[in-house]
């Protein structure tokens, strides 16, 4: 029984690397499109000090330096189920090239929240009495939001995907009974995909007026007018790379049950490459070919994607053998961003533009852990998160993003010495984000309206020791 027993996390390990490293979709619940969701534990104090928490081998994402406070080889898998909503009221949209023209059929407004599972893998074991070795597997930034194709906004974006996978060994040392380091390097891979409607009415309007044309006899006839879904064309524009960083990080125990964490994890800067695939619409198609135009035609593409550093500075302190309270400020650096920029293998086709200008951002966290008995822990938490967006003329259909409250809840159940579990429950309010952007194009779109958003939280993770 007992070879039986010791042969538990050999069976299940590779199950839970399957679950990390295949399909998945990321959506985004952290500000901006970071994924704060790497530990249900965590989950459950809304990731109040997390750069000071010991619980169990998912800790090393925060703060390498903790995991020389686990006791032997152990491991975490887990599963956050991350269901956001993303509705677009009181929308109105218009082509501002050629004289506000509005869309008389513009299409609906709707929800362009995507629900999506988060997935996290973490390993740590003994090197020797003062040095650990952690091995993470994790998913640290990801987006999705997907529209109809007919909907009010299509020329702003229809569907976005961006999804990561982050490797991330690291080393821990024991220096004394007061403190420790950590360390660890990243490699990590990005896979993007994002989609748009192609007003390709507006565009032969411009055309033909830019030549002295008259566009209600070379283009209406054909369907080619502003707006005019039924003549819309589209463009698919991948792409994938590999980045590499780095994540350093300590824990100060200044007095019996308190402990101190501070870490930093580093920018990851990501070049990525693809393709571009256009549809044109078989009105519009005859109009390029007549014309002997280029555009829009498929290539390959390329966008330089920066993903931002952080700092935490995370505290907790036990009130008594039974109640521990705790809390985190983490500076993310999200000002890099100032736009989204990609470029095309056909000298035809001209750059596609949006600017961000994101800001840098604080979150601040506050939690309690109450220890109901020898098996069983409670968690509660409150955060504030700001988001990287300036202002209602960069909020974009792809992230409507806006300040969030959470609000937290977390349970652990230990069912033996070596077999854990934990469960976790966040609700996140987010402001109305309204939204007035326009398109950065030679013929370009605008939308206003207000997005009213929410994103609920629900997490489950299993922790073996051996």
């Amino acid at each position: 029984m007992n070879q039986n027993h010791n042969m538990f996390p050999y069976k299940i390990l590779p199950l839970a690397v399957t679950l990390v490293l295949g399909g998945f979709s990321g959506a985004a619940a952290a500000a901006g499109f970071a994924l704060i969701e790497q530990s249900v534990s965590g989950m459950g104090n809304a990731f109040a000090g997390g750069a000071a928490a010991v619980d169990d081998a998912s800790v090393q994402f925060f703060n390498p330096a903790a995991i020389t406070e686990l006791k032997g080889t152990q491991f975490s898998v887990a599963a956050h189920s991350v269901r956001p909503s993303a509705k677009l009221t009181d929308a109105s949209a218009r082509e501002t090239t050629l004289g506000n023209i509005p869309y008389t059929t513009p299409g609906a407004a709707e929800d362009g929240g995507v629900n999506a599972v988060v997935p996290n893998l973490y390993f740590v074991s003994d090197i020797n009495p003062q040095t650990k070795f952690g091995l993470g597997i994790s998913v640290p930034f990801g987006l999705s939001t997907d529209y109809s194709n007919d909907w009010i906004g299509r020329y702003h974006g229809i569907k976005s995907s961006v999804e990561t996978i982050n490797i991330n060994p690291v080393l821990a040392f024991k220096l004394n009974d007061q403190l420790s380091l950590g360390g660890g390097i990243s490699a990590q891979y990005i896979s993007a995909e994002l989609t748009s409607a192609i007003d390709s009415g507006a565009i032969c309007y411009a055309q033909v007026l830019r030549l002295g044309g008259n566009p209600a006899v070379s283009c209406a006839p054909a369907g080619l007018t502003p707006g005019n879904n039924a003549t819309d064309s589209y463009a698919k524009i991948k792409g994938e790379d590999w980045g590499y960083g780095f994540n350093l990080g300590l824990l100060y125990k200044p007095m019996d049950g308190t402990r101190i964490g501070v870490a930093y994890r580093s920018s990851v800067k990501q070049s990525i490459e693809g393709d571009a695939t256009f549809t044109r619409s078989a009105a519009f198609n005859a109009f390029l070919t007549g014309a002997g135009s280029t555009l829009f035609t498929n290539t390959s593409d390329s966008a330089d994607l920066d993903l931002p550093a952080t700092l935490s500075v995370s505290a907790a302190h036990a009130l008594s053998t039974q109640l521990e309270l705790m809390g985190d400020i983490t500076w993310t650096q999200w000002n890099k961003f100032k736009e989204l920029r990609v470029k095309y293998g056909n000298a035809a086709q001209p750059d596609s533009v949006t600017t961000e200008n994101w800001r840098n951002t604080l979150r601040y966290s506050a939690g309690l852990s109450y220890k109901l008995d020898d098996r069983m822990k409670l968690r509660g938490g409150v955060a504030y998160d700001q988001t990287p967006v300036p202002d209602d003329e960069h909020r974009t259909v792809r992230l409507p993003d806006n300040n969030r409250t959470w609000f937290s809840l977390g349970m652990t159940y230990a069912a033996s010495n070596q077999l854990s579990f934990d469960v976790g429950y966040a609700h996140l309010f987010l402001k109305d984000s309204h939204i007035n952007n326009t398109t950065e194009a030679s013929v370009a779109q605008n939308l206003q309206g207000t997005y009213k958003n929410n994103i609920d939280l629900l997490s489950a993770q299993l922790n073996y020791m051996f």
